[in-house]
């Protein structure tokens, strides 16, 4: 096949895909200009979801009649707790507390290094 060809192959293909640009531009920008569009087919969107996701619900909501306070919706955990000279405090999971098999390094920040840890259940 002769080079003269192949670059109007190519030219035309380029054309091509510049005219399917230009025409989904247009509809991005019909879309835009016409709320009813834009309403049609995000009601046509989550008639979708709705379809491949909507099922019955799997659990079950019921009230509780009696008092809730706020100490009752926390876990119940054991936590190290570690406060800095700086007066930072950190509070860990003990299950992801593990001791460093390392020396302390002389080059840590002051602020940085624990003065005081407590373990205790939250």
């Amino acid at each position: 096949m002769q080079l003269r060809k192949l670059a109007a192959l190519e030219r035309q293909e380029l054309i091509n895909e510049h005219d399917e640009l230009a025409a989904k531009i247009a509809d991005y920008e019909d879309i835009l200009a016409s709320p009813e569009r834009q309403r049609q087919i995000v009601g046509t969107e989550l008639a979708e979801i709705v379809t491949k996701f909507g099922d019955e619900r799997r659990t079950e909501i019921v009230a509780y009649d009696g008092e809730v306070a706020d100490e009752d919706l926390i876990a119940e955990e054991d936590v190290a707790v570690t406060i800095t000279y700086g007066g930072y405090a950190k509070r860990t999971k003990t299950d992801l507390y593990r001791a460093q098999r390392r020396a302390a390094r002389e080059s840590a920040a002051p602020s940085c290094v624990p003065t005081t840890s407590w373990t205790t259940s939250s």
